[in-house]
């Protein structure tokens, strides 16, 4: 079995086009490729004010146990708004916001997992939301979670994937 690759970026930038509370404050997809990226993207979008990333990168593990074998595929998500950098109210405000919307998100990613995934694969339902220090820039709060893919797999070893070496060499 394969590990499936959907495209998240896709995905976050349809939900980010489509929720109500994302519209309402003007948030604006973009892809990056790391967190590196999303100090570039804020630097380079001065009259943007917030912004839902993605980093669609599959960085991933195998696990390989008795009872579950199986590949996990994981794609960042980085939310983050522009607030006064005096105003900690503010960025408080900001950080309620986009974790109301990391909701939301889940509750997409979990109403749409069937259509997204096949029936080898499901989403890793333990998604943690992490506030970003104020280190990227100034007046600007982030947050960003991952979401991983984990396909199931047989693991038994099978002779027929491997080339036998001539007796007679």
């Amino acid at each position: 079995m394969t590990p499936i690759t959907w495209n998240a970026a896709a995905f976050f930038k349809q939900l980010t086009e489509t929720n109500k509370l994302a519209v309402e404050n003007h948030f604006r997809f973009c892809e990056i490729s790391s967190l590196k990226g999303l100090e570039n993207v804020v630097k380079s979008m001065q009259n943007t004010t917030a912004w839902v990333c993605c980093c669609d990168n599959d960085a991933g593990s195998v696990v390989m146990n008795d009872n579950t074998p199986h590949t996990t595929l994981s794609k960042m998500v980085v939310m983050a708004m522009r607030y006064n950098s005096d105003d900690m109210a503010a960025r408080a405000n900001c950080i309620n916001k986009m974790a109301t919307i990391f909701r939301q998100f889940c509750s997409a990613l979990l109403t749409k997992e069937m259509d997204i995934l096949d029936e080898d694969t499901k989403f890793n339902h333990d998604i943690e939301l992490h506030v970003i220090p104020n280190i990227i820039t100034p007046g600007v709060a982030a947050m960003y979670f991952v979401i991983g893919t984990n396909t199931m797999h047989d693991l038994c070893y099978d002779h027929d994937e491997w080339i036998t070496p001539n007796a007679n060499d």
